[in-house]
């Protein structure tokens, strides 16, 4: 502060943000900020000189993170010794203040930093006395642990494998000093580590260390849906598909890929996801990646279930089913039968849905996967609902309710909150109904869903309308309804036509009502919607209109 002050001082013609400016460059930082016999740099070196020669070499070593702070375990893998001696060279480093304490993070790990000026001096000192090849095998080291740790940490929350696009990634050494913590507490070691695991994304990627690169953003997915961490998962994806096609790495291609179209079937992007599974599928079918290729299918077969083109998915996901079985892996089976069992429910086949609903769920459980169970449970208590059984229905959503919070997972709270409301509303308990509702459509527009908060809109206008609050059942109805043809979900624009065709009846507006029915049963009708077709083909007859 006093050499910038001084520097000011001294040309009067310069601007705050002309030093400002200069001080931003990394580079330059350190030359900006000497003035007459004061240095920083100069007051770094004399710090640095005293001390010994592990201490001096970690110091810089730790110039090459890009992440903000670090536990001691990446000390240790930089200068590939024990971990209890990466710790007291910490500490003697942070008596010289050349490092700082962080504090503890969610895993009960303490961590570390550099001061902003102590990095740039550090990254000074590794350019000049380590050799690139050091930097590379020090660097690459502690991509790899990080690998290892977030595939482990991964495995144990979704073991069915079902994010990993064409294989299950290796899994690194089990004997790494943070292996306990990862496996006591798969999600607090992501959430203490989430920050430097994006950061060693870029970097491994960046350095031309491309593997470590995009199997650790791969790695990431789960959480990265679990958390709405959209544009985290949006950057390293687009980073990592560069990266292997810059190695001309077809068979990585496709695995990335895959997890692109996966972020964009989560946003209801459906062209977008739709055109990256189209990429992967070839990629696959280059490298013979079996699973690979039933996943795309699998996954161009879940978008046509999503905007109701519902014979185009059965095709697929029989087709990927049959494949998966052949495999023998039960995970890509589970998910194909959620995805069955769900289009099912949405056609009003609900012996034949509850029936894939509850094997799915079946082999999820017996996988031991943490994540699935929650939106299968929600499927099958929607369908339960709709079969006027209702104590199994909420028995089902509640537990839903119960695995969302506990992993986190507000994206999915939303989605299962809503189905909440939808019980409690066909059962007409409205207040009850309306309190799920506003809370899943908070939850919905906090994690950037747009989907989940028309469906939770249109869920309230129901509620609305059955409260007799019609103007407010219409604008809750309309927006949603606006969102589905947005968003290409065609069932539910035709179940949101049904609805403000039966509010305008009701304020005598029968020509209206009648066009918005004749729209809903011709939807409803080309999607094989049999039951949903019939009550809108009963409401949409002339003599009907006159009650």
């Amino acid at each position: 502060m006093r050499i910038a002050g001084a520097r000011l001082a001294g040309r009067p013609q310069w601007r705050l943000a002309l030093l400002a400016e200069r001080l931003a460059d990394e580079h330059r930082r350190l030359d900006q900020l000497v003035t007459g016999d004061l240095e920083v740099r100069a007051s770094l070196a004399l710090s640095y000189q005293g001390r010994g020669q592990q201490e001096r070499r970690l110091f810089r070593l730790l110039g090459l993170l890009v992440a903000p702070h670090f536990p001691a375990w990446v000390a240790a893998t930089l200068l590939d010794i024990r971990l209890a001696e990466a710790e007291g060279l910490l500490e003697r480093l942070v008596d010289a203040q050349l490092v700082e304490v962080a504090g503890q993070d969610q895993a009960e790990q303490l961590r570390y930093r550099l001061h902003d000026l102590l990095r740039v001096y550090a990254r000074e000192r590794v350019q000049v006395e380590e050799s690139t090849a050091a930097q590379r095998a020090s660097l690459e080291r502690v991509l790899q642990a990080y690998l290892a740790l977030a595939e482990q940490a991964d495995a144990l929350l979704e073991p069915s494998g079902v994010n990993h696009y064409g294989g299950d990634p290796a899994r690194g050494p089990r004997d790494h000093p943070a292996t306990a913590i990862v496996e006591h507490d798969p999600l607090r070691w992501l959430e203490a580590e989430y920050e430097s695991l994006v950061a060693a994304v870029d970097q491994g990627c960046d350095a031309g260390l491309g593997e470590p690169g995009w199997r650790l953003a791969t790695a990431l997915v789960s959480f990265f849906g679990a958390r709405a961490h959209w544009d985290d998962w949006q950057h390293s994806h687009t980073i990592a598909l560069a990266a292997v096609r810059r190695t001309g790495d077809r068979d990585a291609e496709g695995r990335v890929l895959g997890s692109l179209a996966d972020l964009y079937v989560a946003r209801n992007r459906f062209e977008e996801a739709s055109c990256w599974l189209e990429q992967s599928l070839v990629a696959f079918r280059e490298t013979g990646n079996r699973r690979g290729e039933l996943q795309s299918l699998q996954g161009l077969g879940a978008i046509d279930r999503r905007q109701g083109r519902f014979g185009d998915a059965v095709a697929r996901l029989e087709q990927s089913l049959s494949g998966f079985r052949e495999l023998g892996w039960r995970g890509g089976e589970a998910e194909v039968l959620f995805d069955l069992g769900d289009l099912y429910r949405q056609q009003g086949r609900l012996e034949v849905a509850v029936v894939c609903l509850e094997e799915s769920l079946r082999l999820m459980r017996a996988i031991g996967d943490r994540l699935w169970p929650a939106p299968i449970l929600r499927s099958l208590g929607l369908a339960q609902c709709a079969q006027g059984r209702f104590g199994e229905a909420m028995g089902c959503l509640e537990q839903s309710l119960a695995l969302t919070r506990a992993s986190g997972d507000q994206h999915g709270e939303a989605h299962v909150l809503q189905g909440l409301g939808e019980v409690h509303r066909t059962q007409g308990c409205l207040e009850d109904a309306g309190s799920y509702l506003q809370h899943g459509l908070a939850l919905a527009r906090a994690t950037g869903d747009r989907a989940a908060e028309a469906y939770a809109m249109y869920s309230l206008g129901e509620v609305r309308r059955q409260q007799g609050r019609l103007e407010e059942a219409t604008g809750r109805l309309e927006w949603s309804l606006a969102v589905f043809r947005e968003r290409g979900l065609r069932p539910w624009e035709a179940r949101a036509l049904n609805s403000l065709g039966i509010l305008l009846a009701a304020e005598g507006k029968q020509a209206a009502a009648g066009m918005a029915w004749q729209s809903a049963l011709a939807i409803f009708r080309q999607l094989g919607m049999t039951e949903a077709a019939e009550v809108a083909a009963r409401l949409a007859e002339p003599p009907t209109l006159a009650t």
